[in-house]
């Protein structure tokens, strides 16, 4: 992801999905105190997972980092693609 200066909040999957509610909150602060700025919750590459619906407020953009995807992602897109190719060629 570009830059986005020293006003980003960074998340991490080791946060897990309450750091990226509590990354929200701040940012929504933030956001508030400077209307018109924005604010940015940047997620690092990983897996999130949580039951708790996230709502991102307004003036500020949650935007994920490119990174390396998950072993287990990884594991599932390839059965996925197999899968496929399987069906593809009639077997």
């Amino acid at each position: 992801m570009a830059d986005q200066g020293p006003d980003a909040i960074d998340c991490t999957a080791a946060q897990g999905w309450d750091g990226i509610a509590a990354a929200l909150a701040r940012a929504a602060v933030r956001a508030g105190a400077a209307p018109g700025a924005g604010s940015l919750v940047r997620l690092g590459a990983g897996d999130y997972r949580g039951t708790t619906p996230l709502a991102v407020p307004a003036g500020v953009t949650l935007a994920g980092d490119p990174g390396a995807r998950s072993k287990s992602r990884q594991n599932s897109d390839q059965h996925l693609i197999r899968s496929r190719a399987t069906r593809k060629n009639g077997a």
